[in-house]
């Protein structure tokens, strides 16, 4: 099962998933009309945040490999401007991890 805004809303309260830290590593130069390949998985999991990362390939040599954080948020009580973040949900993990 995916894990639309939707999804993450309606069955869980939360407004998002932000991005909070990326980085990259560019190996080898891609160009206009080049195929690509982007492999992206969710490398780790910890209480409220997420690791996601990302490879992006040109036939089988690698050009960029990166990561994301992201962390799970919903808006804050009593504040309607402010976010915070919370744990991540069981379901929500089983999902990322699978």
């Amino acid at each position: 099962a995916s894990l639309t805004l939707d999804v993450l809303r309606e069955d869980f309260g939360l407004i998002g998933c932000p991005l909070v830290e990326a980085s990259s590593r560019f190996h080898h130069p891609a160009r206009f009309w080049d195929l690509v390949q982007l492999t992206s998985y969710v490398k780790s999991c910890g209480r409220k945040t997420f690791e996601v990362a990302h490879e992006v390939r040109i036939a089988d040599r690698l050009c960029v490999e990166g990561t994301e954080l992201r962390v799970c948020v919903r808006a804050a009580p009593a504040r309607s401007e402010q976010i915070e973040a919370v744990l991540i949900p069981e379901a929500i993990k089983q999902r990322l991890e699978s």
